[in-house]
This record gives structure tokens, C-alpha cells and sequence, in this order.
């Protein structure tokens, strides 16, 4: 706990001595870390069985919307938002997603047990934040790393011998065991 109140004092302070500058200089020098990577929405419907995939596609193609089709038969929820092109997971789905046409009906296709169709209902675009949008958290990083990283073992060479502890009690950081005299009682 003493070391995490340090940290925040340390970082608190580095924070303070950071310029407008700076922080400008480091969002000219590294741009591309504020992109935001193209995101779209989707509708889809997601069944294990592909007899059941090929049933709502023929309701949706007789015209029924394929957000109520997939409300009624899909395994997960119909929409999606917010999709970005390298998620941790369902990669597949990403790269079919990325590749399809907004307001397309794309697909099917199988990853794993699931079968996919799905839409893209709404594309934005990449675009690049603004230095103001950005600045508290480049104050932020740019104060981290000035701090020095073997903080904790610096306390424990600083505090640890004269750290007393009871006999019994002792753990490893303590520098001096069973100077108190007893138990220590509670």
C-alpha cells in the first residue's frame, strides 16, 4: 500500500512538471497510436444448424427484416456494434466482416459450430484524435515512465531493516524478527 501511495505522489507530481510542449512533441512523434481503426455495426443471425441458417435467409430475401429474423432464431444478440478489425476474438468474422458491403446481406459462412449472415448496418470511418482529446493521456504516460521502476525494492533497502516483527509473525520482509518482545496480541 506505502508503495502504490508513493507511485501516485511521484506520478502527481512528474505530471506537474510535464509542458505543453512535451506533450506535443510525443503526439507528432508517435500519430499513429491515436488512430481510431474504422469500426462498423452489424446485424446478424448466428445458428449451429445450416438447415436453419437457410431458413431465415429465405425469410429475409421474401422480405422480412433480418433484424426481427435473427431476434427470433439467432443463438446470440442480432447486432453488433462497434466492431473493430482486430478483435481478440472471432477473427474470421472480423475479416468477412471487414470485406462485405454496407447493407449487404454477406455470407454464409462457418467458424467453428457457428453458422453466420449477417449485415453491416452503419461503417465509421478511421479517423485520428486530436491533441486535445489525447493530451491527459499522453500527460499520463509521459510522467509513468519517468518514474523510477525498482521503487519497491528501493523501500524495502530503505524500511525493510527497520522493520520489526513478532515472533511468529515473521515473513519475509521483515528486516528484524522478534524484537518486541512477545505475541503480538489483537
Amino acid at each position: 500500500m506505502l508503495t502504490s501511495r508513493i507511485k501516485q505522489r511521484q506520478l502527481a507530481d512528474a505530471e506537474e512538471h510535464i509542458t505543453p510542449s512535451d506533450i506535443a512533441a510525443f503526439y507528432g512523434k508517435h500519430q499513429p497510436l491515436f488512430v481510431l481503426p474504422e469500426r462498423r455495426d452489424v446485424t446478424w443471425i448466428v445458428v449451429y444448424s445450416d438447415l436453419v441458417l437457410k431458413r431465415a435467409v429465405r425469410e429475409v430475401r421474401a422480405g422480412k427484416s433480418l433484424l426481427a429474423v435473427a431476434s427470433r432464431v439467432s443463438l446470440d444478440s442480432p447486432t453488433i456494434t462497434g466492431l473493430e478489425p482486430h478483435p481478440a476474438v472471432e477473427k474470421k468474422l472480423a475479416r468477412h466482416v471487414f470485406a462485405a458491403k454496407p447493407h449487404v446481406l454477406a455470407g454464409p459462412f462457418r467458424q467453428g459450430p457457428n453458422h453466420y449472415v449477417f449485415e453491416v448496418t452503419r461503417v465509421v470511418p478511421a479517423r485520428v484524435q486530436r491533441l486535445t482529446q489525447t493530451e491527459a493521456a499522453i500527460r499520463r504516460r509521459l510522467a509513468g515512465a519517468s518514474l523510477s521502476p525498482d521503487l519497491e525494492a528501493a523501500l524495502h533497502r530503505k524500511w525493510g531493516s527497520r522493520t520489526v516483527c513478532a515472533s511468529g509473525l515473521v515473513v519475509a520482509q521483515c528486516g528484524r524478527p522478534g524484537r518486541l518482545g512477545g505475541p503480538l496480541r489483537v
